[in-house]
């Protein structure tokens, strides 16, 4: 659909952007642009000729109703988020067509945010950190030698290191180095940074200790290699590819086996049972498993970011604020000791009076869940005042709005409660796994809820026996 000239612009863009960011992001915009390209196509085809779309046609109207189609996809706001930044390329560089009223139009427009850390606080089975049972596996399958030498040391500096691909196949013999102190040899690695700015021309590397199984490992994998200056030369061009297909062949080598999350294929009826599968092994799992690792012995997010060559704290700060150990630890704790209560709030709404009636109502009842015609007639659970535009999704999302007054009645909530634990009851072995997580903080907001109308009543009941009592 682009036109030619639209074509050459968006390959100036690209090739600047090669000077100063990495590869992998870089291949991301192309593939952003690609598919803008087909939503033009899917969009215009009836009412356009091929490749006459010019950079005059890229207005508000287009890149909004772009953003609006993406917002269903993993990347969201990614995608209309290029298409600003080409465009302020462009008027910053004053090339034809580019206008300073359509940027300022671009730079107003609100943006869904890309989904970013639902792996780690959901804790995804096969993309997410490992268990202590699936590390040790993993450990012991090493230290017993299991698999060829070459996946043996791609494996273990993944696991003991947590770097990226592109660091890994970028390690030369100088970056192995060892010095010699009273009690011992100490060997050390240089990895490139790969995502600082101008980190790979600069040949930028942060020392990292490592222990002598690693360097044992790697001095063998680096006598292989003859006169080549790579540590895992055999990698290749298709460098990322290859060790995807190496993790893979070593776990296979190592009879890697997991239960978690493992339900029978066969879908035979009346049988709920697990059974080992392949542990899913590829080069980020070491990474979150690390990181994960780190914010359970109370590592601060700054300390996180360093220790995954980040140089940013936002994809650490996930890692602190969302370890799975402190959610359970504080799910087990709520029991024990109420006041926490008083600290981690779900409910946010507040009590209706009557004259909260006057505002809109909220009927509960979630259409999307299965059996939903039994509990259509849920009715009322409360009003709400908020005077513009809503864009939760009610009612669940209604709990955890300040702008909800719940109704006193018992019933309505108790029955919306009974409803998300059936569609749980029905997720459970069949779908994902995650709406058990998903919807945790709706189940506790309607709990709260419910605490908080059975504390009142039991309140109203005793100041009705003082009263009747004094009479």
């Amino acid at each position: 659909m682009f036109h030619p000239d639209l074509t050459h612009l968006a390959r100036l863009f690209l090739a600047e952007l090669l000077r100063k960011n990495a590869p992998n992001g870089v291949q991301r915009v192309l593939q952003t642009l690609q598919h803008f390209e087909r939503f033009l196509h899917d969009r215009f085809r009836f009412r356009r000729e091929p490749r006459t779309f010019t950079v005059e046609d890229l207005t508000v109207e287009v890149i909004a109703a772009y953003a609006v189609a993406s917002a269903k996809l993993s990347s969201k706001g990614m995608h209309p988020q290029v298409l600003r930044r080409f465009y302020r390329w462009g008027f910053r560089r004053k090339m034809p067509g580019f206008r300073e009223g359509v940027l300022t139009a671009l730079n107003a427009i609100q943006y869904t945010r890309a989904l970013s850390g639902h792996i780690v606080r959901m804790a995804h089975p096969t993309k997410g950190a490992f268990t202590w049972e699936e590390e040790q596996l993993i450990k012991i399958r090493l230290r017993e030698g299991r698999g060829r030498s070459g996946d043996r040391a791609i494996v273990a500096t993944f696991q003991r290191l947590g770097i990226r691909p592109e660091a890994m196949i970028r390690l030369r013999r100088r970056h192995l180095r060892w010095r010699d102190f009273p009690d011992g040899r100490s060997y050390f690695l240089d990895v490139p940074k790969v995502k600082q700015r101008g980190g790979l021309a600069k040949e930028i590397t942060v020392e990292r200790l490592i222990d002598p199984f690693l360097a044992e490992l790697l001095l063998e994998v680096m006598g292989e290699a003859g006169e080549n200056d790579l540590i895992f030369h055999w990698l290749g061009g298709r460098a990322k590819g290859n060790i995807a297909a190496a993790l893979k062949h070593w776990a296979a080598d190592a009879e890697l086996m997991t239960i978690r999350h493992a339900p029978l294929r066969g879908k035979q009826e009346g049988v709920d049972a697990t059974l080992p599968t392949r542990l899913h092994v590829f080069s980020y799992r070491f990474r979150r498993t690390m990181a994960t690792n780190l914010a359970v012995d109370g590592a601060t997010a700054e300390e996180i970011a360093a220790a995954l060559d980040d140089e940013l704290t936002a994809m650490a700060a996930v890692y602190t604020e969302n370890s799975a150990a402190f959610v359970d630890v504080l799910e087990r704790t709520l029991d024990r000791h109420p006041d926490w209560v008083l600290v981690v709030r779900m409910f946010l709404g507040d009590i209706a009076s009557p004259l909260d009636e006057s505002h809109p109502p909220v009927y509960g009842g979630v259409p999307h869940f299965a059996g939903y015609a039994e509990f259509a007639d849920i009715g009322v659970i409360g009003h709400c005042d908020n005077p513009e535009l809503c864009h939760k999704e009610p009612p669940l999302d209604c709990y955890q709005c300040p702008h909800f007054h719940a109704t006193r009645v018992h019933a309505p909530h108790e029955r919306q409660l009974v409803q998300i634990d059936q569609e749980l009851r029905r997720c459970r072995g069949r779908e994902s796994d995650r709406m058990a997580n998903l919807l945790r903080p709706q189940i506790t907001a309607i709990v709260e809820l419910l605490q908080i109308l059975t504390n009142s009543r039991a309140g109203l009941l005793v100041r009705a026996s003082a009263n009747s009592t004094r009479t």
